[in-house]
């Protein structure tokens, strides 16, 4: 695995809580999705289930998710 760090920002401010995950793009690896939280200056390490710290070496799509914390009372 490798290291992998960095920072989420939106409009010049850092993002917290967002989840940040690595999806493959070679299907073949499909089973491994890195990802990770960030914290409140929307800093995040990833984490590779079950293997630990860091990320398998691959072509990857970053997907960035925020939502709302009152997001489960609301309507859908």
């Amino acid at each position: 695995l490798h290291p992998v760090r960095g920072k989420v920002m939106f409009e010049g401010q850092p993002v917290e809580g967002a989840t940040v995950v690595l999806q493959p793009v070679d299907e073949s690896s499909a089973a491994w999705k890195p990802s990770g939280a960030t914290a409140a200056d929307g800093t995040f390490e990833l984490t590779t289930y079950p293997h630990g710290v860091g990320a398998p070496a691959g072509e990857y799509l970053v997907l960035v998710t925020k939502y709302p914390p009152d997001a489960r009372e609301k309507e859908n």
